[in-house]
């Protein structure tokens, strides 16, 4: 195993030992609550966002319920590519192979990107008749297709945005996820009440929000993922299909991705 051109930072030197000698409660602990706190207050804040799409109309309340759910679905394949991915990443980490974990990071973003711009363009131009191949009501098309055009871009975004906190989360670093979290949520409702309330915009406008909320998370990961000697950061030539760096990932996905579409398709 060949590892020159890569190091651990002494906080991820630190984590690793911890995560493979340390109580396991204690592990499990300091690297979940965080991600369980931001997924109990995420549904708080999930209902505060209907609530002030309500103030549009019902029948604005029932646009973005309804079709969020078909986002939701398209978004389940970047999402459980990113959980089942960390894993090998995780796997990588843990057994020192960085060299490896490098290659992985990077083709967990090339793969995302191209797996989000695939949707995109695939959608995108024909969104109407997309919605209606969903079973979409007519007056919610009426209502909601600008609005799921928008998200559908957002969605994208968020595609690398559950990269790096898939990243984030095999180091560890639970907490940053959490903050990071909730300053992208907290300008969401932020920008959601100025939209709805002041400037008495529509649910296109909420779905901007969204967006805009989604590049907080993007951001953090050009900043923290470009940074020289990082082993877990993205890079170029570290972008690897072989068999070895990229089908152990998307193996493993495939039944997170299947679980989400059905979760979300029942909903």
């Amino acid at each position: 195993m060949n590892n020159k051109d890569a190091a651990l930072s002494q906080k991820d030197t630190a984590f690793r030992n911890f995560s493979l000698t340390g109580n396991m409660w204690r592990v499990l602990l300091n690297v979940g609550a965080p991600l369980a706190l931001y997924q109990s207050l995420n549904q708080l804040f999930k209902i505060l966002d209907s609530m002030m799409a309500s103030h549009i109309s019902a029948e604005s309340v029932s646009a973005v319920a309804y079709l969020s759910q078909i986002n939701l679905m398209l978004s389940a394949v970047g999402g459980g590519l990113a959980i089942g991915a960390s894993l090998k990443i995780s796997e990588a980490y843990g057994a020192g192979d960085y060299q490896l974990v490098q290659k992985r990071v990077s083709t967990l973003f090339a793969m995302c990107t191209i797996l989000g711009c695939a949707i995109l363009f695939g959608i995108l131009p024909f969104t109407t008749s997309f919605l209606r191949l969903a079973g979409t009501p007519e007056e919610l098309i009426t209502i909601g297709a600008q609005y799921f055009a928008v998200d559908l871009f957002g969605m994208v975004i968020g595609f690398l945005g559950n990269v790096y906190i898939a990243i984030e989360r095999a180091r560890g670093n639970s907490k940053r996820i959490l903050h990071l979290n909730l300053v992208a949520i907290a300008v969401k409702l932020v920008l959601t009440a100025l939209f709805v309330y002041v400037l008495h915009g529509t649910i296109t406008h909420i779905s901007i929000a969204t967006v805009i909320s989604q590049f907080i998370l993007v951001g953090a990961a050009i900043i923290n993922l470009r940074q020289k000697g990082n082993v877990f950061g993205f890079s170029f030539k570290h972008i690897c299909f072989k068999h070895n760096v990229a089908v152990p990932m998307v193996t493993l996905s495939i039944p997170v991705i299947a679980e989400r579409i059905a979760f979300t398709f029942g909903k």
